[in-house]
């Protein structure tokens, strides 16, 4: 009678089971390992995986803190204007101070390792905060680097002037770079650096105190600067471009301004068609 199947074997079939594997059994550990041993080599994957994600972590953090550096971006930028006529005074972010001339914006960025501002329109004086990040000053194609001072820039319709009224800074246009200290200005027309040439620091600072200062400037160049804070347009003919024109004259008052320059020169006003000030020499009448 042929025994059941489910039947246990007996001692001896497990005996020769056994020796008939005896000599397979590392290959046989090997192939279908233990519980124990499953669980420590997943215990050791995870601990490898962790270790990876760790590092690639660590990698792109030092990355990150490497590429914030080297672009060194804005965190922070603000743009401060003003009005024809108008004036107005900033303290900065970093406690650097600014005062903006009429007609003018500036752009102001606080970057991670840099302070970077631009002047897009007009005049801007500037009394630097001593800190560990640059603070450097871009108009047009001009970059001044602040060297611890005060300092002016202005943009004309042709160039870029820079006048120095506390300290030393670094002018660049192009290729050409220029070192400036207190008393010193230079102008940038076409990328190209004029000499230095001395300038008088009162005069200089007239404007942020609501004043022009003239001794013996050309008529036209007077009413160039008159222009700047007045709405209307002013004119002012050939014959009198070259009249000579001394004084202190308030930056709140062109009116005042243009009649006091009609009281004090041989010059008379005129209204055109177009609502334009015309300024024109006159003329002595034959006896």
């Amino acid at each position: 009678m042929s025994k059941p199947a489910n039947q246990a074997a007996s001692p001896q079939a497990s005996a020769v089971r056994k020796d008939v594997f005896s000599p397979y059994e590392d290959e046989l550990r090997a192939l279908f390992p233990s519980s124990d041993a499953i669980l420590q080599e997943a215990k050791q994957l995870s601990h490898k995986r962790k270790k990876a994600k760790s590092r690639s972590i660590g990698t792109a953090v030092l990355l990150l803190a490497i590429a914030t550096l080297v672009i060194d971006p804005a965190w922070q930028v603000e743009t401060l204007s003003t009005s024809i006529g108008k004036q107005a005074s900033h303290v900065l972010p970093d406690g650097s101070s600014v005062v903006l001339n009429t007609n003018s914006v500036l752009r102001v960025e606080q970057h991670i390792r840099t302070r970077q501002l631009q002047l897009v329109q007009g005049e801007a004086a500037f009394a630097v905060s001593h800190g560990w990040r640059p603070f450097s000053v871009l108009a047009r194609d001009v970059r001044v680097k602040d060297i611890g001072t005060r300092f002016n820039v202005r943009l004309k319709a042709d160039s870029v002037r820079v006048a120095v009224l506390e300290g030393t800074v670094e002018v660049n246009a192009g290729a050409q770079y220029q070192i400036l200290t207190t008393g010193q200005a230079i102008e940038s027309q076409l990328g190209t650096l004029s000499h230095v040439h001395p300038i008088n620091l009162d005069h200089e600072a007239a404007w942020q105190q609501g004043k022009l200062v003239f001794n013996g400037a050309p008529l036209r160049q007077v009413v160039n600067e008159i222009q700047r804070y007045s709405a209307m347009t002013i004119q002012v003919d050939q014959a009198a471009a070259g009249i000579r024109v001394s004084g202190v004259y308030d930056t709140g008052a062109v009116e005042t301004l243009i009649q006091d320059l009609v009281q004090s020169l041989p010059v008379e006003i005129a209204h055109t068609a177009d609502g334009e000030v015309l300024i024109r020499k006159v003329h002595k009448q034959p006896s």
